[in-house]
């Protein structure tokens, strides 16, 4: 039987990670009727959306995560602020699939890259899905868009495809379960610049709203089909 680490709440901002529980993978379709749980001061500029996640009933779980991830510790004010002003941007993903919960970081031969702690098939049974990502400092190498495909062969011009690290074929966001295949793809035009992400996963399609983020990976739900947590993923950029 799998099992999971189930976050009530989880803040990836420079290295900063909350709490944490356990639980068996198939428990987490229970509802759960108190709202995630925060512990840190927050900056103005994040303030709106903490605020929402603190509200939020219908939000399981959430990772949010900004390309710096220099700082050890410290307030999410100092965090918030060393990520925007240091100018890192995320240049790459990569998934990997496995049937355990796989490594913090990801060695390849394009690099090593660092997990996004969100399961993307989170209650729907199949394999551990995760996102991984590399950053840069050089902004024309930024990733502008990220692209969502479900069932679909026919892809955007541009669009370099999102590679699972384990099988090195374009990764399945649902593999595993009994939902259609999901891939990502990045696009990159030095027009917009990725610089933070967030995954969150919801017990209902109603509630897909993250304060002041943008949803991308075409507002596909990364359990499609799948049954499962209703996972989507939005991201800031300037």
């Amino acid at each position: 039987m799998k099992t999971i680490f189930f976050k009530i709440a989880t803040i990836v901002a420079l290295g900063a990670v909350s709490f944490l529980s356990s639980c068996n993978k198939e428990d987490i379709d229970n509802e759960i009727n108190e709202s995630p749980k925060i512990n840190y001061t927050s900056s103005d500029s994040l303030q709106n959306l903490l605020d929402v996640i603190k509200n939020d009933t219908d939000l399981v779980s959430y990772s949010i995560i900004d390309a710096s991830d220099i700082i050890e510790d410290g307030e999410l004010r100092r965090q918030t602020e060393g990520a925007y002003l240091s100018g890192y941007y995320f240049n790459d993903l990569k998934l990997y699939s496995k049937s355990s919960r796989p490594a913090t970081y990801l060695n390849t031969s394009d690099g090593t890259y660092k997990k996004i702690d969100m399961d993307l098939n989170m209650g729907a049974g199949g394999d551990y899905v995760y996102l991984y990502y590399q950053t840069t400092q050089i902004r024309e190498k930024a990733i502008s868009y990220i692209d969502g495909y479900y069932n679909t062969s026919s892809y955007k011009s541009g669009s370099s495809m999102v590679i699972d690290a384990a099988t090195g074929n374009i990764g399945d966001c649902n593999k595993g379960t009994k939902g259609g295949r999901i891939a990502l793809g990045i696009r990159k035009d030095n027009q917009r610049h990725i610089y933070a992400l967030v995954i969150a996963a919801y017990k209902s399609s109603k509630n897909n709203y993250c304060e002041g983020y943008r949803r991308v990976a075409s507002d596909l739900d990364m359990n499609k089909g799948a049954g499962g947590r209703y996972i989507y993923i939005f991201a800031l950029w300037n």
